[in-house]
């Protein structure tokens, strides 16, 4: 599974359906997963958090691994998600909790199966991949400033 999400969000004690089920996938299913998201303003906060819990879930599970979490150097407001490399989704539709039952935006995706699709969504989907800042780097420097600063 591959996907690119500008709104990657939990809240304290809350989880969306998309993020158990990306954890599931992970932990019961052995999938891999590359999520790209924005890292700044407010869905930088949100993407934060999701981060937290998503890593929180599959610690001690030995599947670490199977994520790799990236911020990009830019900002984004494109959605996509390919599974497979056989299926791709992209659209206006944030895969955060807002954006999903009857009080949510109406937002649209186009789905595709096309391989000539499929083949030019991951040579964009890698070109910035290959751009984009590991979480771990930027997260890591925010946590030195938060305990420098509560000192």
């Amino acid at each position: 599974v591959l996907a690119q999400i500008s709104d990657l969000c939990t809240s304290e004690g809350f989880a969306p359906d998309y993020m158990i089920a990306l954890r599931d996938a992970i932990l019961e299913k052995d999938v891999y997963v590359r999520v790209m998201m924005e890292e700044s303003a407010f869905n930088g906060l949100e993407n934060r958090a999701g981060v937290r819990w998503l890593t929180e879930q599959l610690e001690g599970s030995g599947k670490e691994d199977h994520i790799d979490l990236r911020f990009s150097g830019n900002k984004m407001h494109n959605k996509a998600l390919l599974i497979d490399e056989e299926f791709v989704v992209v659209g206006s539709q944030n895969f955060h909790y807002s954006a999903w039952g009857s009080s949510s935006l109406t937002e649209y995706n186009i789905a595709t199966d096309d391989p000539s699709a499929i083949e030019e969504f991951l040579r964009e989907y890698e070109y910035w991949w290959d751009q984009a800042i590991p979480v771990e780097d930027i997260m890591e420097q925010e946590d030195i400033l938060a305990e420098i600063n509560s000192q």
